[in-house]
């Protein structure tokens, strides 16, 4: 487990390691944007990145609802019904 902040996390030595990511960082979309792009590149292939705190409905929310709208434009994000958390399965060959 990572416990730091994120926005100086130097990645390098993660790249294509884990097999699962849980993002319930910060909620303001650079955030958000910073915590998935250096996800992606630790993120192994077949491994699972979530995300917490995907809530339509709440204000609080808008800018990871936001990003992963935007994000799933090119990646395919699952919303796990009844619950705020979506995930994509990281499937580059």
């Amino acid at each position: 487990m990572i416990f730091q902040d994120s926005t100086k996390l130097n990645i390098d030595k993660f790249e294509n390691l884990m097999d699962l990511i849980f993002i319930d960082g910060g909620h303001n979309y650079s955030c958000v944007k910073n915590d998935s792009e250096k996800s992606f590149r630790m993120i192994r292939n077949e491994g699972y990145i979530f995300w917490h705190d995907y809530n339509p409905s709440k204000r609080s929310c808008r800018d990871i609802v936001k990003y992963i709208h935007e994000i799933s434009k090119i990646k395919k994000i699952f919303h796990i019904k009844n619950t705020s958390l979506c995930y994509c399965k990281n499937l580059s060959f």
